[in-house]
């Protein structure tokens, strides 16, 4: 059966991102960050908000490496739709900590607090 392609599909719920999820909390330790209640949520502002959330610690870091995150997620599905190229989970991983390091050396300091520079 084919899931309906969607916001929250594509971010949060498919089993690619829910993976890529893990991998990037089991890497940089992020406490606070759990995925299981996910799914639950019907719109990507719902699930941005939890993520996101005031109370949270790290709340700007979450935010930033949730939006490269999905950047990232965005831009690997349409080169899977447009171009036929597929990466698994782990190559994204490995694209977004390039990516993050990019950010932090820019002046994101906040995602410079979760993600460790290698």
């Amino acid at each position: 059966m084919r899931v309906q392609e969607c916001g929250p599909h594509l971010f949060y719920k498919c089993r690619y991102t829910r993976r890529l999820w893990s991998l990037i909390i089991d890497k940089y330790h992020i406490l606070g960050l759990h995925t299981n209640g996910w799914p639950l949520f019907d719109s990507v502002e719902a699930w941005w908000a939890s993520t996101c959330d005031n109370a949270t610690p790290n709340r700007q870091a979450k935010a930033s490496l949730t939006m490269l995150v999905s950047w990232t997620v965005w831009n690997k599905r349409n080169a899977r739709v447009f171009k036929h190229k597929s990466a698994p989970p782990t190559i994204l991983l490995a694209s977004i900590q390039t990516e993050a390091n990019l950010w932090v050396i820019t002046g994101a300091k906040k995602l410079g607090s979760i993600i460790s520079r290698e």
